[in-house]
């Protein structure tokens, strides 16, 4: 299986310090309250006070005319693009943005989009590099519609795009004629770094959107903000990819509640990313980037340090790959609602301790109290085909001579 998560692992070790992902967050006790007392009815007929509050706040927050509530960033990413384009169209946007790489292909698979991707360092591409992507309507290429930004740049290393940067990748948009969307997953933690309010960076860009189930703690939700007419057609896509709720105030309490008490901290982020850089840094081997927010990148090299050691049992990172021969970067991100539950055992230290598997568990269970045994035999060889398995409890096997599929059938004596 390639695209099912693999279920929780009951007996994996607990983890102890948790710095996946800022999507992590739980939901505080005062949320969760928030969510209880939520005034809600049908969204899908604008009757839910709680949902149509969030609205109102997240376009006065952005500066828009109108916005709508997501189910996800995702789904806002690709009703944007549906909306702004018509299949065959071009999308222009960086290398490592994540309508490229982290929504599955779904502006190419819903829409028939193609997007260009655009390099430039830390996430970001210049306005000369745009300058340059930008071509003469033309029979031979595709009409080019959409330039989108992702502030900050995840990929990039969490890093803040400049205003002065936006404003020029607009006005390069607008004289070519095409429409500008801002992927504002954390926009708000570049507004808390910068001192910029969200109204100003997000000025002149046609949609924008911020995500909730980050920093901001809340479990589900996204809303994206533009024109009237655009959140017209948004709510048409939002039906048909089956993001139109019903009392979705319950989900929209969780957001309002988030814009009240958790913007502000997100400083509290940035300042403990800031304190683990520097700590990182002073590890001989690890090439550790600057974070500008709560996202903290470094590249380990295994031959010149003993990072995975020391990191000890219980921490989870996060690995990015790029492609075939690249380096690997590993980055931890904070949030102030750390989750302990996850745990990675790539990073475990030498000699750690194993989690028992299902075939071990049904042994010590069922079959050892029945032989009397309270350890697994030792050489145990399967009763069927004599072949021998090493030290250790009986387990599954689909290696048998005889038997086909997988058989409890390994024999032995504890004294052995």
């Amino acid at each position: 299986m390639f695209y099912t998560p693999p279920p929780r692992d009951l007996d994996a070790l607990p983890v102890r310090i948790n710095l996946l992902s800022d999507t992590q967050t739980r939901p505080t006790a005062a949320m969760r309250e928030a969510m209880a007392r939520a005034e809600v009815g049908d969204e899908q007929i604008g009757d839910d006070p709680t949902v149509n509050l969030l609205c109102e706040r997240v376009a006065e927050l952005l500066g828009k005319e109108a916005a709508v509530f997501m189910p996800s960033g995702t789904m806002c990413n690709v009703a944007a693009t549906l909306v702004h384009c018509r299949p065959g169209e071009e999308i222009l946007a960086h290398e490592t943005a994540h309508i490229v790489a982290r929504e599955g292909g779904a502006h190419a698979a819903l829409g028939g989009f193609q997007i260009m991707p655009l390099s430039g360092a830390d996430g970001q591409f210049s306005p000369g590099t745009l300058r340059k992507a930008l071509h003469p309507r033309s029979r031979y290429q595709p009409p080019q519609t959409v330039v989108s930004v992702e502030q900050t740049a995840n990929i990039g290393g969490g890093t803040i795009w400049k205003k002065a940067a936006l404003d020029e990748i607009v006005q390069i948009a607008k004289t070519a004629g095409m429409a500008t969307h801002m992927d504002g997953a954390r926009l708000l933690n570049a507004c808390v770094a910068t001192g910029i309010s969200a109204r100003d960076m997000t000025a002149g860009w046609d949609s924008a959107w911020i995500d909730f189930s980050k920093g901001l703690g809340a479990p589900i939700g996204g809303a994206i903000a533009g024109s009237r007419a655009f959140i017209d057609e948004v709510w048409r896509w939002k039906q048909r990819l089956g993001g139109s709720m019903r009392q979705a105030g319950i989900c929209a309490a969780a957001c309002v509640h988030a814009l009240d008490h958790h913007v502000d901290r997100l400083a509290e982020d940035h300042a403990n990313a800031r304190a683990l850089a520097r700590g990182l840094s002073q590890i001989s081997g690890l090439e550790v980037q600057e974070p500008e927010t709560n996202l903290v990148f470094f590249k380990p090299v295994r031959s010149k340090t003993k990072f995975w050691q020391m990191i000890g049992r219980g921490t989870r990172l996060c690995e990015n790959l790029f492609g075939p021969g690249q380096h690997k970067t590993h980055f931890l991100i904070f949030d102030h609602w750390m989750n302990f539950e996850y745990f990675d055992q790539r990073y475990q230290p030498a000699e750690p301790k194993q989690s028992k598997s299902l075939p071990q568990r049904v042994f010590e269970a069922r079959v050892a109290p029945q032989r009397g045994e309270l350890r697994a035999p030792k050489n145990p060889g399967c009763t069927r085909c004599g072949t021998s398995r090493p030290e250790g409890p009986p387990r599954m096997s689909t290696s048998c001579r005889v038997a086909s599929g997988p058989t409890l059938t390994w024999s032995g004596r504890s004294d052995a």
